[in-house]
């Protein structure tokens, strides 16, 4: 799965892909900031932690890192937090920011672009409180320097997802890398229905949202209706 050798060549090319053309075209208008370099250098610290070799039981018959995600987010914060990476103000890297991209440098893997939600597009890469562009670009990154036999990289699934993105910023008129607020929030739905605050009015909100970004909500009206059959 990766030709270009192991974890250490991996992460080497990867610190180079940040002045690929590739990267370039993918993102023109914006430079590597140190956190993305970090959680780049990083992102896969937990792989010798959760090595498992071929045996028997590995149907596929190779070597696997299960895991190695959450593991690496855990080290490689303990790691910044020691040497008190944070603390320079004029730095500019946030430990939790690292560890929160490391976590989810898998999602690609986890899950197919195209079956995800329109709702967990908009938590990893719309997050205002996140690194989400940082994630988009460390995803791609991962690919660029992941060679198959074939002699590429693997970014198939990067160029998917960001038809995705693209396809619910279409849908719902967002611009940049914020998306459209939401048609309605909690009070109307607690209003409308006679409800209290709870999980409740939560996992409603998520409904709605999930379907003004797919576009079969398009106003507070059409929020507002679907509450009434509710």
């Amino acid at each position: 799965w990766h030709t270009e050798g192991d974890v250490w060549n991996h992460t080497r090319l990867g610190l180079e892909k940040l002045s690929s053309q590739e990267f370039k075209n993918a993102f023109p208008n914006d430079s590597p900031d140190l956190e993305l370099i970090v959680a780049i250098l990083f992102h896969d610290i937990g792989k010798p932690h959760t090595a498992k070799m071929p045996d028997k039981k590995n149907v596929d018959n190779r070597v696997r890192f299960d895991d190695h995600d959450t593991v690496g987010s855990k080290i490689g914060k303990k790691i910044l937090d020691r040497i008190k990476i944070s603390a320079p103000p004029d730095i500019g890297i946030d430990t939790d920011n690292v560890a929160w991209m490391i976590h989810r440098h898998m999602i690609l893997v986890h899950g197919d672009p195209q079956e995800l939600k329109p709702s967990t597009i908009e938590k990893y890469f719309f997050n205002p409180i996140r690194p989400s562009q940082n994630l988009l670009k460390l995803l791609l990154i991962d690919g660029l320097s992941s060679i198959g036999p074939n002699g590429k990289g693997f970014t198939d699934k990067f160029e998917q997802l960001c038809k995705r993105i693209e396809e619910i910023k279409k849908i719902t008129g967002s611009r940049g890398q914020k998306l459209v607020q939401p048609l309605i929030n909690g009070d109307n739905v607690m209003e409308q229905l006679k409800l209290k605050p709870g999980k409740k009015v939560g996992k409603i909100l998520e409904d709605i949202r999930q379907k003004q970004l797919s576009g079969e909500l398009k106003s507070k009206k059409d929020a507002l209706d679907y509450l009434k059959k509710l």
